[in-house]
């Protein structure tokens, strides 16, 4: 039997993240990634879009020149909000898009960004095993642990300090060490395919948007919404075809009226809502297809003390609105890199797993749960967008800036942000009804520029997450401000006859950005003080170039709106 530090079973995307981001952190760790090679893997690949964290994660294992070469560079996620969603004469959309982003992102074709990502790996000195576990035994911290695998025509033992489950959705050490949630309710459903050598949907559109884009909008992850469902397209790089395009849909079965499990229900739909996309598919050839029934689930626990952690679909299924799913694979990766660390160097503190698989969860239920209600309006425009920006705007001022500066990887803030952060947002519920007051006040129909009341997406988002940690407490009272300033354009649209409904947040609203710029770096001192990027590299270069009065956009004053 041989003694290694480390045994990751599960060879995709998750497993090799992993294991390249330990070797590049820990250099002396010995990693072992087991599982089958490139050209045996047996799973559907969707075609990834990635969002900063991941973007930013590839480029710190040293991936970036290579993504610049090979894959599609990708502006952001786009969204079509069509204005009359039942009529399929009706070609009219409201999309929206940032007008530029800071950081360079990409849409991979996942076969070939894994064999990079495996050779990458491998470079960093991990040791990558051809071969499948076939049963593993957990012990403790203080015995390791022990993988017994089929490699070839021989059967091979591995001890090991510890074990890493990236196995995906068959969470085959997972199963072994924790349970698992499957919800009854707001489950979800996807349907998807590759499809090649197609005429795209743009020119069949007639497209509003607020100002005209800094890029080709063809080169964006493309969400069409609807009643209990989203629509994705990804444009990907090719050899092979002229182009190529990952696209599929995900839904709420319980807010869905169309069966789909196949090509011809997905046309169905689609020329029912969305016609252009009816015709773009029959345009092209179809690669493949795929469905998942009702996939969500999630773990009750992700690491433990004793030396296991479950990474990626391993630890809790996503729903991919957002696109976030590597994102969050590469907190992951971090706190786990963190945490191995620490117990090699004999620091690992009572309670420091615990606050690290804490908070991480916490998170993931919060913003999971954010987007299982966010179906309930998909159908409504005006709704969805103001859902989206409330969302997006806690993603790029309050979690970047966080995860950017190590509170997700750092025990100290973990615990801190414990004590503040809960899994359900109090003020939520009291948005949530200004957007559909709002939204009946304009009527059934809104039009192009009733979007352009409210604080447009570029001043919702935050460019220069990427901020030094004594920033952190100013972007995060931003990010109330302008959920502030949201409400009162809000009030304003519908002549403030729900003011008294909205006082009690506006008020918290307010308290929060005090204690945010006045005491949270007082409370949290020792916390700022721990604090390490979790991606150094990446944060040398930005500190070199990040402003000394960052742009935080101001909000324009009267949009520009164009129509295609």
């Amino acid at each position: 039997m041989e003694n290694v530090d480390v045994v990751i079973v599960g060879s995709s995307v998750a497993g090799l993240m992993t294991a390249a981001y330990l070797k590049q952190q820990l250099p002396t760790l010995q990693v072992i990634v087991l599982g089958p090679s490139p050209e045996h893997e047996r799973r559907p690949y969707v075609g990834e879009s990635l969002v900063e964290p991941a973007a930013l994660f590839m480029q710190e294992i040293g991936l970036r020149d290579y993504l610049n070469s090979t894959q599609m560079t990708k502006h952001g996620l786009s969204f079509y909000h069509k204005i009359k969603p039942d009529d399929p004469r009706d070609r009219r959309y409201s999309v929206h898009a940032p007008h530029r982003l800071h950081h360079t992102a990409w849409q991979l074709h996942r076969p070939d960004v894994d064999r990079a990502l495996r050779a990458r790996a491998a470079e960093l000195g991990v040791r990558l095993v051809t071969g499948r576990m076939h049963d593993c035994e957990i012990g403790t911290a203080a015995t390791g642990h022990r993988v017994h695998a089929r490699v070839g025509e021989s059967a091979v033992a591995f001890s090991c300090r510890w074990l890493i489950d990236a196995t995906g959705r068959t969470r085959r050490i997972g199963k072994k060490v924790t349970t698992y949630t499957r919800p009854a309710e707001r489950q979800r459903s996807c349907f998807w395919f590759w499809l090649a050598d197609f005429e795209p949907f743009l020119p069949h559109l007639e497209i509003t948007l607020r100002r005209p884009l800094a890029y080709d909008l063809w080169q964006t992850t493309h969400h069409f919404l609807g009643q209990g469902y989203w629509i994705w397209g990804i444009p990907l790089a090719t050899r092979d075809h002229q182009r190529l395009i990952s696209m599929g849909i995900t839904l709420r079965p319980d807010l869905f009226s169309y069966p789909m499990r196949s090509l011809e229900d997905f046309l169905a739909m689609v020329d029912q809502q969305h016609p252009a996309l009816g015709r773009m598919v029959r345009s092209g050839k179809v690669l493949d297809t795929n469905v998942y029934h009702e996939y969500l689930y999630w773990s009750d626990q992700a690491y433990s003390a004793e030396g296991w952690f479950l990474v990626g679909d391993a630890a809790r299924a996503v729903d991919p609105l957002y696109s976030n799913g590597l994102s969050l694979t590469t907190v992951q990766a971090q706190q786990i890199a963190a945490l191995i660390q620490r117990q090699r160097e004999g620091v690992l503190g009572p309670g420091d797993v615990e606050a690290m698989d804490t908070v991480w969860r916490r998170f993931m239920a919060r913003e999971q749960g954010d987007i299982s209600r966010y179906y309930e309006v998909m159908q409504d425009p005006f709704q969805a967008c103001l859902r989206r920006y409330w969302n997006v705007g806690g993603w790029f001022n309050a979690f970047l800036p966080l995860w950017w500066n190590g509170f997700f990887s750092v025990p100290l803030a973990a615990r801190l942000l414990t004590r503040f952060f809960r899994e359900q947002d109090p003020a939520v519920e009291s948005a949530w009804r200004l957007f559909a007051q709002a939204a009946e006040a304009l009527g059934p129909e809104p039009a192009p520029a009733d979007f352009a009341r409210v604080p447009e997406l570029d001043w919702m988002i935050n460019l220069r997450f990427d901020c030094p940690k004594e920033e952190v407490p100013k972007h995060l009272a931003r990010a109330f401000w302008k959920r502030i300033r949201m409400r009162l354009a809000l009030l304003r649209m519908e002549r403030y006859r729900h003011v008294g409904e909205q006082l009690p947040a506006l008020a918290r609203e307010m308290a929060l950005i005090f204690f945010l710029r006045c005491l949270f770096p007082w409370v949290g001192r020792r916390a700022f003080a721990a604090l390490k990027p979790p991606l150094p590299r990446c944060a040398a270069v930005s500190a070199r170039d990040y402003p000394a009065q960052a742009d935080f956009q101001r909000p324009v004053k009267q949009a520009a709106l164009r129509a295609h």
